[in-house]
């Protein structure tokens, strides 16, 4: 696994990155260390998640770099937007919604639809 870079982002990016990441933490009840870490455990992961989902969605990230600022490759958030637009599509997993919708909502982004699109742009 690759070493988190931090600094590969800057300025006003780099400012609404650690919102994103804070508002997550404050919602799942993640602390930063942990979502910033090498565990994978699930509610981690979920948190790890959610923060590559709305970088994609409204920062407009590549997803080389949304996986190097956490030490991962382009093909591990490849993989965390389709299961997390799949969660979301199929509405199985209400919890991972609803930990969704709080996010956007304490961020006051737009309504939440899958960020597919976004997957091989």
């Amino acid at each position: 696994m690759k070493k988190p870079n931090p600094k590969i982002y800057t300025g006003k990016v780099r400012k609404n990155l650690d919102l994103i990441i804070a508002t997550t933490s404050d919602v799942t009840g993640i602390p930063v260390n942990r979502i910033m870490s090498k565990e994978r455990t699930d509610e981690v992961v979920m948190a790890r998640w959610i923060i590559w989902w709305c970088c994609i969605k409204w920062l407009n990230l590549t997803l080389s770099g949304c996986g190097k600022f956490f030490g991962r490759d382009h093909a591990t958030v490849i993989h965390a937007l389709e299961k997390t637009s799949y969660r979301l599509l199929l509405d199985r997993d209400r919890f991972f919604r609803r930990n969704i919708e709080a996010v956007t909502e304490e961020l006051g982004c737009p309504e939440i639809v899958p960020a597919e699109a976004h997957i091989y742009a």
